[in-house]
């Protein structure tokens, strides 16, 4: 979901607010997540989704423009979800960013019976 929040993709979002939920994130966490804003507070992440989030927002924010993910943060993915788990998290980031930037270039939006429910936090 912050892939397809950071490229407002209606489609991606639409596709995986549910599956979040039975993740086990709460319509709350799912709502700041969908306006792009790390949910803090009370509402904020299990460690594991904080750093899932962090390295994708990271590798969002600095393709192109700043290189390759941090040290740092490479460390906390591994110590979080194993060095296989860390690469497939990259794999999973950069394809769901390939695939907004596709359903946006064709216009993909939701289907006719689905609304993404504006929200403001």
């Amino acid at each position: 979901m912050v892939v397809g929040a950071y490229y407002n993709s209606g489609y991606e979002i639409y596709a995986h607010e549910r599956l979040a939920k039975l993740a086990g994130l709460t319509w709350r966490q799912i709502d700041f997540i969908k306006i792009g804003k790390k949910p803090s507070g009370e509402d904020e992440l299990s460690e594991s989704c904080s750093i899932a989030y962090d390295v994708a927002i990271e590798l969002l924010e600095g393709s192109g423009r700043r290189g390759r993910l941090s040290d740092e943060m490479w460390d906390k993915a591994v110590e979080a979800f194993g060095k296989r788990g860390a690469l497939c998290l990259a794999h999973y980031i950069g394809y769901y960013a390939y695939a907004c930037m596709l359903m946006n270039a064709a216009g993909v939006g939701l289907p006719q019976s689905e609304s993404i429910k504006k929200v403001e936090i």
